[in-house]
């Protein structure tokens, strides 16, 4: 490496270590030349090359030369998004991203638009000049923008290039399928309520669960069905009576289930275990379900920051970021009961 690359290295990670802060005033090129051994062509060729770059700037006299104070915004970033959720989870995600935007120095505006007028919005990003675009629960944008989009929550589609970030769901499905399993349950079904590709993940987790435990009929214990509780029960008194234990793919499903079998004077945990996915219940006092926490903040936060890596040109694309969860251990499993409350109804 050359002298002025090794000078260029040296500043460059005294800024971001915070040693030079926006503002200061760096060493001297006469300063920069001794201390490397240089000649002070060298230095000023240094220094030269980050006052191009928008990192130094040199002022008049004894001032000297500067760190450059960055100027708010360094671009716009749009989360296209949907928050009707009584849980707050899309809210969660897209404070994550507001975070990291903030804290990169960018700013992030929201907006839910309807689905059959995405074409208008394109133009109005366009001559708004975005540098970048957050979207979740919109499908697939498969218009080409003059700006960079990351997915968030959207599987990647083999043969189809696009940039996504999302959860772990195999490891979600097989998480809950563990727990369950660890709590003495073997008769348990999967009901899967929502049709999307993410969840038949967590279905194939789950019975990956129940299958490295020895129950070999894991497959047929998913349950395919958007329908309401009374329904689902029905299907699965017909084809597992013995059944101790519901995990649902989503928390809005556990939750059905759980007013539904209250009602119908079936205790949870005591009779019968229920589970769920997405960790929403975690702050009510009333009724806590056992489910997989996805951490939506920090998957906002992690798209956010993958999307100004692109728009700043260090990250190469397309990115497919798959992040951990973990178990939220709540109030809706127990040790299954000795008489099946399905079986006896």
């Amino acid at each position: 490496m050359d002298k002025r690359n090794v000078i260029i290295n040296y500043l460059m990670d005294a800024i971001k270590s915070g040693e030079y802060s926006e503002g200061e005033k760096i060493p001297s090129e006469y300063e920069l030349a001794n201390k490397f051994h240089v000649n002070k062509k060298t230095a000023n060729l240094a220094v030269s090359t980050l006052v191009a770059e928008g990192v130094l700037e040199r002022s008049r006299g004894a001032a000297g030369t500067k760190v450059k104070k960055s100027h708010y915004p360094n671009g716009v970033i749009t989360f296209l998004g949907c928050l009707r959720d009584s849980f707050n989870f899309w809210g969660f995600m897209v404070k994550g991203a507001q975070d990291e935007a903030s804290r990169r120095n960018y700013a992030l505006q929201f907006i839910e638009y309807p689905q059959n007028q995405l074409t208008n919005l394109w133009e109005k990003l366009i001559d708004f000049k975005v540098s970048g675009m957050l979207v979740c629960s919109y499908g697939l944008i498969k218009e080409q923008l003059p700006f960079p989009i990351v997915h968030i929550d959207l599987l990647p589609t083999e043969g189809v290039i696009y940039n996504s970030v999302n959860s772990d769901n195999f490891e979600a499905g097989y998480l809950v399928g563990r727990h369950l399993l660890e709590h003495g349950h073997t008769e348990i079904v999967f009901v899967q309520k929502n049709y999307e590709p993410h969840m038949f993940i967590r279905a194939n987790g789950f019975v990956a669960a129940l299958k490295e435990s020895g129950i070999h009929d894991a497959k047929s214990r998913v349950i395919l069905s958007a329908s309401e509780p009374a329904f689902v029960l029905e299907i699965i008194k017909q084809k597992f009576p013995s059944s101790t234990a519901i995990a649902y793919d989503c928390d809005h499903g556990a939750l059905e289930m759980c007013r539904f079998l209250i009602q119908n004077n079936i205790k949870i945990p005591e009779q019968i275990s229920i589970t769920g996915f997405g960790a929403l219940t975690q702050m009510n006092p009333v009724l806590r379900v056992t489910s997989v926490e996805q951490n939506p903040i920090a998957m906002g936060r992690h798209a956010c920051s993958r999307l100004i890596d692109i728009i700043e040109g260090i990250s190469q694309t397309p990115i497919n970021d798959i992040l951990p969860v973990e178990l939220f251990n709540g109030d809706t499993v127990a040790p299954p009961c000795e008489n099946h409350p399905l079986k006896c109804r």
